[in-house]
């Protein structure tokens, strides 16, 4: 089986600026994420704030991506990384 990772910075969460001013950068991360078709991981670094207010921008990640996403680990800086995955192709987490 042939599976497609990609990897993404998105400095701040993309929910800011690289000045740190409020700024909704998900659209073309999203775009740039899918650009080559419908990966089966996304692995995700600096995902600040994904944690909070609900999950609100991870849930809104998996959404637009229809995938899943492995528990968020902690982190002491707020820099989570993630991983988001496609069900489809290669199961759910287990534990």
């Amino acid at each position: 089986m042939l599976l497609t990772f990609v990897s993404q910075n998105l400095l701040f969460g993309g929910l800011r600026s690289d000045t740190g001013e409020a700024e909704d950068r998900w659209p073309q991360l999203r775009q740039r994420i899918t650009g080559l078709g419908k990966p089966d991981f996304v692995l995700i670094q600096e995902a600040e704030d994904w944690n909070r207010f609900g999950h609100k921008a991870l849930a809104r990640a998996m959404n637009d991506l229809d995938m899943d996403s492995m528990p968020l680990p902690p982190s002491h800086s707020g820099n989570l990384p993630g991983l988001l995955y496609r069900p489809e192709t290669v199961g759910k987490w287990q534990r």
